[in-house]
């Protein structure tokens, strides 16, 4: 009966609010394709995630119940999730605004999570970002230059239920990992790559309406 209500519980998920704060990027005027021609935002049309996340258009601030959305709302992993969860996914997304329509962009990501009265833990690799291809500038290598941009991240995650499970705070300890490549065909002796490494965290809260409703809460550095 227990589990049935909690069940019910789950149906509902209502997300307040996700705030991202990002350090502006500034584009080397050496790389042929500095600027875009088309605008773009990381946060896009295209969902990426596991199955449950991805059927709810990534609506899982209010209803974390897997690994993949604990690293929206780590909060779930206490109150949303039902024992554990395990799981590997791939996503392949055809977006010309990107790169070119032939050249889609891959992301995954691998992990488990575990709920353990009054905690829920998790942990996992994800690929949130992946972008290369061969561009072909106007003043440039006749056989152009292959630019790329990969993103890997390690997921850390932690919460507990508070106020008679009416309440949940979580943490995800994020470690990313960045790698770039300039490549240019024509005299590959003269490209060079770059990689960075960086930490941050997801804070997130959770709280149980009446109805079967959850308010959630995220705020990603």
């Amino acid at each position: 009966m227990a589990r049935r209500k909690k069940h019910l519980l789950q149906l509902v998920g209502i997300g307040l609010v996700s705030l991202v704060l990002t350090p502006g990027v500034r584009a080397d005027t050496g790389i042929p394709y500095a600027s875009r021609t088309k605008s773009f935002s990381g946060y896009g049309s295209a969902v990426h995630g596991d199955i449950r996340t991805v059927g709810m258009a990534g609506a899982s601030v209010g209803l974390a119940d897997t690994f993949i959305a604990g690293t929206y709302n780590p909060a779930g992993l206490a109150m949303g999730l039902d024992n554990a969860d395990a799981n590997f996914a791939s996503q392949t997304v055809h977006d010309s605004a990107v790169q070119n329509y032939a050249s889609p962009t891959e992301t995954g990501n691998a992990g488990a999570c575990m709920s353990v009265y009054p905690w829920g833990v998790s942990l996992g690799y994800v690929t949130p970002y992946n972008e290369g291809m061969t561009y072909a500038p106007a003043n440039g290598p006749e056989r152009g230059v292959e630019l790329a941009v990969h993103i890997r991240e390690m997921h850390l995650g932690v919460a507990r239920v508070f106020a008679e499970n009416k309440f949940s705070l979580g943490a995800d300890l994020i470690v990313g990992r960045s790698y770039a490549l300039v490549n240019p065909l024509s005299s590959p002796d003269t490209g060079g790559s770059a990689t960075s490494y960086a930490v941050g965290t997801t804070a997130g809260a959770l709280y149980q309406l009446p109805g079967r409703l959850l308010l959630g809460l995220s705020l990603s550095l």
